[in-house]
């Protein structure tokens, strides 16, 4: 498993939500800060490295997910996880720590993206101290999505089963323990294209990250979160976030199709700069260190992080 030093990790509580925030210094003097926010089955730990890297660029914020990480769930709070509800969050947390009076940019990794631009579209305000978006594999709406199961009729009951209390409760107990978890992954894993080309050892990490992930992000916030991907649709906002927002994507993206993604984020930013990762995925299941993130974003992304404002 990766370790983050402590000295990054703080405990945080952002409107009665529990969980933590990395931050990590710039690896050289810039006023530059970077928000940077992570998706669905994802983990501070599983972002460490794309922070490291982010770092060379400005101080880097990175708040769990409600839900996520080992976060509080909304359905603490009596809150269901919907993109209102993330926005609400990154209001808050943006508030409290002040990010409304500097400047910063924000890079934001798939349902991560989702979060921030809702926000975006909730408060316009913001726009005017953030420099530029970054959509790390983001989109805008259901139809986006090439993946054939989420269209499945047995994938919409399983999800629908698996937002409910007592579904998600019978699915953690039963499915998401880690025995069950290395069973599975056993029998699947000549088939998962994420350890196709791996190496044993990066196998074995790789298996000990996922289980972390199935096993500490809260079953029922991802089975809503599933059921919300299949609905959703953030164009019908009309009005046009005033912002660039630089999309980066890779048209191998197992899920969703790069052409749809690239109208539908024309219809959600005032201006759309796509550039193209060097990935095989929409996300690898875990990057071993900062240099492998660096392989990942290409020189005219990194040129942009690198400007001072």
């Amino acid at each position: 498993m990766i370790t983050i030093p402590g000295k990054y990790v703080i405990d945080i509580s952002i409107g009665g939500l529990n969980g933590r925030l990395l931050q990590v210094p710039a690896q050289k003097k810039t006023k530059n800060q970077i928000l940077l926010l992570y998706g669905v089955h994802s983990s501070l730990e599983r972002m460490y490295s794309n922070a490291q890297f982010h770092s060379r660029f400005g101080k880097v914020l990175m708040p769990d997910m409600p839900g996520f990480g080992g976060m509080d769930s909304f359905y603490k709070i009596n809150r269901v996880p919907n993109l209102d509800s993330y926005a609400d969050y990154l209001y808050t947390f943006i508030k409290t720590y002040k990010l409304d009076r500097e400047k910063i940019r924000i890079v934001a990794m798939s349902f991560g993206f989702l979060a921030v631009t809702r926000l975006l579209q909730k408060h316009p305000e913001l726009t005017k101290n953030i420099e530029f978006v970054i959509s790390f594999v983001g989109f805008g709406r259901n139809s986006d999505f090439s993946y054939p199961i989420l269209k499945k009729r047995s994938a919409k009951i399983i999800i629908g089963f698996g937002s409910s209390r007592f579904g998600s409760r019978f699915i953690r107990i039963l499915v998401f323990n880690k025995l069950s978890l290395r069973i599975m992954f056993a029998i699947f894993r000549i088939f998962n294209p994420k350890y196709k080309h791996e190496d044993k050892q990066k196998r074995a990490t790789a298996t000990e990250m996922e289980l972390d992930l199935w096993t500490k992000n809260d079953t029922r916030t991802r089975f809503y979160t599933y059921h919300l991907l299949m609905s959703f649709d953030l164009t019908k906002n009309k009005k046009q976030i005033d912002l660039a927002e630089h999309n980066l994507t890779t048209e191998s993206d197992q899920y969703f199709d790069a052409q749809r993604v690239k109208k539908t984020l024309k219809k959600l930013y005032a201006e759309n700069i796509e550039h193209h990762a060097n990935m095989s995925l929409h996300a690898p299941s875990i990057i071993g260190s900062e240099e492998d993130v660096a392989k990942i974003f290409p020189e005219s992304v990194q040129k942009i992080l690198a400007k001072n404002y």
